[in-house]
């Protein structure tokens, strides 16, 4: 799994399945890979659960959930989806965007304990992150990886 992290390449609408002999990874669509790739439809419930009238856009940074803020306003659906489907997420924020010369985010507390303090784990290492303090992005992770192989 290390060998794929981080790479964009899982298909994250769907479950990582295993059977006797083997584990498959979703594999999206367009992409080459060296490993050998079994073509298979997904059952129904090999999908993963969406929230019913949103596209589910939040980032997880260890075990806090930070959804973007909506234009209509609505997201009682998305936390009661995330609080039901991830039992690992202890907070959930709502994010009105970031501002300053640091970029820090500007949260409000949706759901579990205000602690913005967390764990986040990435490409073999964690990371001790304060969302309040400092500007982190889980969808930067790639962009870490090289800067930290440029580093060595």
């Amino acid at each position: 799994m290390s060998e794929i992290s981080g790479k964009n390449i899982i298909d994250n609408d769907f479950k990582i399945i295993r059977d006797d002999q083997y584990v498959y990874f979703p594999i999206r669509e367009g992409i080459s890979s060296p490993w050998e790739t079994v073509m298979k439809l997904p059952d129904k419930n090999q999908r993963k659960p969406s929230p019913k009238g949103h596209s589910g856009a939040f980032d997880v940074i260890g075990d806090i959930a930070v959804i973007r803020e909506r234009k209509d306003g609505s997201v009682d659906n998305i936390v009661e989806f995330i609080a039901k489907t991830r039992k690992s997420i202890r907070t959930i924020y709502l994010d009105h965007g970031v501002s300053g010369e640091l970029r820090l985010r500007d949260l409000e507390l949706l759901y579990g304990e205000d602690n913005p303090e967390t764990l986040h784990r990435e490409n073999g290492i964690t990371l001790w992150v304060n969302i309040r303090k400092a500007y982190f992005s889980p969808r930067l992770a790639t962009e870490r990886m090289i800067i930290a192989s440029m580093v060595n």
